[in-house]
């Protein structure tokens, strides 16, 4: 591996540095900035190895996953066992940060995992590159560029990231100047407002398909009604019947009454 032109620094912020195992660890700072340190490491580094960093996490109505049902172990048939320790309390509510981890290899980043800062996280071996103090605009600045690469995890990401940022990006993401498949990507993390804007005046159908699947499923008041007006007076056929699809699928008492009134 090439020289990184980074600091490595003693370890410190240590409430932001996961528990890891297994692993050869080394704590840096990113400078000059987030990216530009990423950028480094990715380039130079041929053989596998993980990067990682913490974020605060977006509190979305959409229940938060992350991977720590694979037991906190990064690489895939390493024999590694520890999935929590028995120390740890178990939270009832979703964590108020996560954990960023990307798997670099080849020069290029291979895979994006997104985990509880409370795992015990099992690095099989490799190297693990951690980053103290990552703002939260800088984390979504690096993802961003990773949206074509990494499409649905990069954009989930930024939308799990809880900051100003994250919505910025999220709407240029669903601009219409994007490719349909990654707005698809974007619509399915956009407030429910921002949906119910889209869905009546976006030209993209695949888009506004997209939006009324996932209109259908909030909780919002008046997302339902929304979907029933796209079931009624949508332009596009595709739209209006993914429409009665989606109120078909839900429990929504609006949606009951549709279809009475459809069927009287």
């Amino acid at each position: 591996m090439k020289p990184i032109l980074l600091f490595a620094v003693a370890i410190c912020g240590f409430a932001q540095q996961p528990r890891i195992q297994n692993a050869k660890l080394e704590t840096l700072t990113a400078t000059p900035t987030l990216d530009a340190a990423l950028r480094t490491i990715v380039a130079a580094q041929s053989e596998p190895a993980w990067i990682g960093y913490s974020v605060p996490r977006a509190q979305r109505q959409e229940d938060w996953y992350d991977d720590s049902s694979r037991g906190c172990i990064l690489e895939d048939g390493h024999n590694a066992t520890v999935i929590r320790d028995i120390n740890t309390p178990v939270p009832l509510e979703g964590p108020a940060n996560m954990l960023l981890l990307f798997r670099i290899s080849e020069m290029k980043v291979q895979r994006i995992r997104m985990l509880a800062p409370d795992c015990l996280v099992d690095a099989g071996g490799l190297p693990f590159y951690w980053f103290n103090n990552v703002k939260a605009s800088d984390s979504v600045a690096f993802l961003e560029g990773l949206v074509k690469e990494r499409q649905g995890t990069a954009v989930y990401a930024i939308a799990m990231t809880r900051d100003p940022s994250s919505d910025a990006a999220m709407n240029r993401l669903v601009d219409p100047s994007q490719p349909d498949n990654i707005r698809r990507s974007a619509v399915s993390w956009l407030a429910t407002p921002a949906l119910e804007r889209l869905l009546t005046s976006d030209p993209s159908d695949p888009v506004r398909e997209q939006a009324v699947s996932v209109l259908a499923r909030r909780k919002d008041p008046g997302a339902i009604q929304t979907v029933i007006q796209a079931a009624r007076a949508d332009k596009s056929a595709k739209v209006r019947r993914q429409a009665v699809n989606a109120l078909a699928r839900s429990k929504d008492p609006a949606a009951v009454r549709f279809f009475e009134d459809v069927f009287r």
